[in-house]
């Protein structure tokens, strides 16, 4: 509806209001200016005027107006780059807001029985990003892997998932969980557990492959695999600890020099999951032709 050729934005909120029956309305402190227009037309319609309340803004971390620029604005953005939405919704209701009990980490349910409209704060928000990742990297930690597994598979498309069994994908997953604080960021972190050959993250194989300490190891750990039970994880720790041992008494080379090696030989890096984990997951076969490539 137009009046004079101006929308009249203000009577269409109000009659929706009506219709839904709203007894309260809570928002940004940017309405306040219309607020007084609103009631003027509740009272000219006979309806009962809401109680209204503002809140503050929500700003950037530069305490500027929250836009674009500073990264995704709509939910469906930040769940498209792995945010989980139980993370979201907790980090959103702690805006301006703060549990009684000063426990952060709190699902729906208890945010909802512990909140009081008179706790928060008049103060605007601070959009704090670092807080909002580790919060959801709190929740990631958390997650049955049978969930985070399937919620993870769509950040792996890249990848050809038939390689794997589902156990060894959930294996995959549980492994490289810790450090991140966004699904996507499994995108990189599990690339070397599919496809036969790796790609070497800068300086890592002049520093920890084509030394001549780092053959030797390399050759060593290649002639030590037909031992390897590539079926039992708990096993093979034991024969990596063994392996470690052996160099650091023949050699004084120190174990994690020793594992970084062997790591950066099948992962193409000099971090990342448990080694354990590696060995039995890849298998025999592309452990040994990714060792054997490795060595001049």
């Amino acid at each position: 509806m137009k009046s004079n050729g101006a929308p009249t934005y203000n009577f269409a909120v109000v009659i929706d209001d009506m219709l839904m029956k709203i007894s309260h309305i809570i928002r940004g402190e940017d309405h306040i200016s219309n607020t007084f227009k609103q009631i003027l037309i509740y009272e000219a319609l006979g309806a009962e005027v809401p109680k209204f309340g503002h809140l503050g803004m929500i700003l950037a971390p530069d305490r500027s107006k929250l836009s674009k620029r500073h990264g995704a604005t709509a939910v469906s953005e930040f769940v498209e780059k792995g945010y989980l939405t139980e993370a979201l919704l907790n980090f959103v209701a702690l805006l301006g807001w703060s549990p009684s009990d000063g426990v952060e980490i709190k699902t729906l349910d208890e945010i909802a029985q512990d909140f009081r409209i008179n706790d928060v704060s008049s103060s605007n928000s601070i959009f704090e990003y670092d807080k909002l990742n580790w919060m959801n990297g709190q929740y990631i930690k958390k997650m049955d892997i049978k969930e985070l597994t399937q919620k993870a598979k769509p950040y792996l498309t890249k990848y050809d998932l038939s390689e794997l069994t589902e156990e060894q994908l959930e294996k995959v997953i549980s492994a490289t969980r810790e450090p991140i604080t966004i699904l996507s960021d499994l995108t990189n972190d599990v690339a070397y557990f599919f496809g036969k050959d790796i790609e070497y993250e800068e300086g890592v194989k002049e520093t920890n492959i084509d030394t001549e300490q780092a053959q030797n190891i390399l050759k060593y750990f290649d002639s030590k695999l037909d031992e390897y039970d590539f079926d039992n994880e708990e096993k093979l720790h034991e024969q990596l600890a063994e392996f470690r041992t052996y160099f650091k008494e023949q050699f004084g080379i120190k174990p994690k020099v020793t594992m970084w090696t062997i790591r950066a030989a099948l992962t193409g890096r000099t971090h990342g999951a448990d080694m354990g984990v590696i060995l039995e997951v890849l298998g025999k076969d592309k452990v040994k032709y990714r060792i054997e490539k490795a060595i001049k």
